[in-house]
């Protein structure tokens, strides 16, 4: 099979189409919304326990662990707004 037989060569991506995936594929705009609003939730919520110094507790191989307030990384795209 040469190259221009390949299902690869033909996609719509390898054509400069862009994204292998489908519109149709993608999940609808209140799932990604939704989704955003959670990693944002929890964002905030690592932030808040880490600067009043509260360990969080999560789920690690059937067990619950406890990690202290400064072992909790904050992802660096959060940045808490000023109220």
């Amino acid at each position: 099979m040469t190259i221009a037989q390949s299902p690869i060569s033909s996609s719509p991506a390898a054509a400069g189409g862009g994204s292998i995936m489908a519109k149709k594929d993608r999940p609808p705009r209140w799932v990604r919304d939704a989704f955003k609003a959670l990693q944002i939730a929890v964002a905030k919520a690592l932030a808040e326990h880490k600067r009043a110094g509260d360990p969080i507790y999560v789920w690690e191989k059937g067990k619950v662990v406890r990690i202290p307030s400064h072992r909790i990384i904050v992802p660096k795209w959060y940045h808490r707004k000023a109220a």
